[in-house]
């Protein structure tokens, strides 16, 4: 059964793959400090690293619109 949490994990892998493909590509001559799954991470990390991706996840949905439209305003306001 596939759920909810499955979901936020296979996003997460997702994201820490990106981020280590754009920080090898950004510092070829670095060791990438971002583990390159899940698991590597502790228990305590993966859940705080999961809960940011549900978190982040949660904003692109319509009940955030409004904060949406405020943050986009605060942010042009800021531009000017």
């Amino acid at each position: 059964m596939i759920t909810n949490r499955m979901r936020l994990e296979f996003a997460a892998e997702g994201f820490l793959r990106s981020m280590r493909r754009s920080y090898v590509a950004r510092h070829p001559d670095r060791e990438c400090p971002i583990k390159p799954s899940l698991s590597e991470y502790s228990e305590a990390d993966r859940g705080v690293f999961i809960a940011a991706v549900e978190s982040a996840l949660a904003l692109t949905a319509a009940k955030s619109d409004q904060a949406f439209a405020n943050w986009s305003e605060r942010r042009f306001a800021a531009a000017d």
